[in-house]
């Protein structure tokens, strides 16, 4: 789901991007439907997905310090965005910062596509005391072997 809301998100930045681009009076149809589209897509993922992730990739003994770290993350990155927006669109304009945003939610797809394992059907409280362990992700272009795959991100190659 993660993986459609940041597709989303990202083709509704594009459009978004695009109607700053058209003339005024062509644009407002083409804006709305992009932040209606942006709307949708972080509420079927980036918005409640890390919460309950981050709930469950945790084994048992660690499973309140790793939440609490992540959504401190989470937070200071959200601070970091309303940080930065204003001054982008002021400094490289309205498209440019939209499109820029788009290509952070097509890095994010990467990371998820990469490093967030798969949890459905898996116990949280399995033998190793959470899902994190008990969750295989295939490795980068399959097989089982190589070398520089990361063990934290096992679709990573670095």
């Amino acid at each position: 789901m993660a993986l459609v809301g940041c597709a989303l998100m990202a083709v509704s930045l594009i459009i978004l991007g695009l109607a700053f681009c058209m003339p005024e009076e062509d644009a407002g149809v083409l804006a709305l439907t992009g932040v209606f589209i942006y709307r949708v897509a972080f509420s079927i993922s980036l918005g409640p997905l890390p919460y309950i992730i981050t709930a469950e990739i945790f084994p048992a003994a660690y499973r309140a310090p790793g939440v609490s770290l992540c959504w401190a993350v989470n937070w200071l990155s959200n601070f970091g965005v309303s940080l930065t927006f204003l001054p982008m669109l002021n400094t490289i304009g309205d498209a440019a910062t939209f499109f820029i945003y788009a290509g952070v939610c097509l890095l994010a797809m990467v990371f998820v596509w990469a490093c967030v394992p798969e949890t459905n059907g898996v116990s949280m409280d399995g033998d190793d005391g959470g899902a994190a362990s008990t969750v295989s992700t295939p490795r980068l272009g399959g097989g089982s072997g190589g070398t520089g795959v990361s063990a934290r991100c096992p679709r990573l190659v670095v």
